[in-house]
């Protein structure tokens, strides 16, 4: 069963990478959907509370764990600059190894990535902002805030426009 969805899974990431550049933006979105849709398989290890309930995982795959004992075992940070302990020790060595994490946290979220995009390109701001809710990569954080910053923008655009369309309504009796 498990290498049935692993390939449709495969074949679904490539629907959306090919249909993503060819502009069909729906067609990706709707391929994305159906990407996140797909259990993981249980080759990783045992089910997470969230796979339970049918929820899509935070971290997009049952590596997170790894990785946040990883990130726990990095050392405490300053409060002065933001650093970890050993960083201002190891200088360029830390920022090859941010650069390490951040791709290895992208490679994780990259189907929950590719829907949040999916939704950005069609202009579902805020279901792009929710998909991308519990994600650390700093792609999808940033996807996730500026889907929020222009869904709050549409918002205030919309209410203006009815502010207008009211006064002018008023203004014509």
């Amino acid at each position: 069963m498990d290498i049935g969805i692993e390939r449709l899974r495969c074949q679904l990431r490539e629907a959306v990478e090919e249909c993503s550049a060819r502009g069909l933006v729906f067609s990706t979105k709707w391929a994305a959907e159906q990407l996140c849709s797909l259990p993981l398989s249980d080759n990783l290890g045992g089910d997470t509370e969230d796979e339970k309930d049918g929820g899509i995982p935070v971290g997009g795959s049952k590596a997170t764990p790894t990785l946040k004992n990883r990130l726990r075992g990095a050392g405490q940070v300053s409060q002065t600059t933001g650093a970890t302990e050993g960083e201002t020790e190891q200088g360029d060595n830390t920022l090859e190894d941010k650069r390490m994490q951040w791709q290895q946290l992208d490679a994780e979220e990259r189907d929950r990535m590719a829907l949040g995009k999916s939704l950005f390109d069609v202009r579902e701001f805020e279901r792009a902002a929710f998909m991308l809710q519990g994600c650390r990569g700093p792609r999808a954080v940033f996807l996730r805030l500026y889907s929020l910053y222009l869904n709050s923008e549409r918002r205030a655009s919309e209410a203006g426009e009815s502010k207008g369309s009211n006064s002018s309504a008023v203004a014509e009796i």
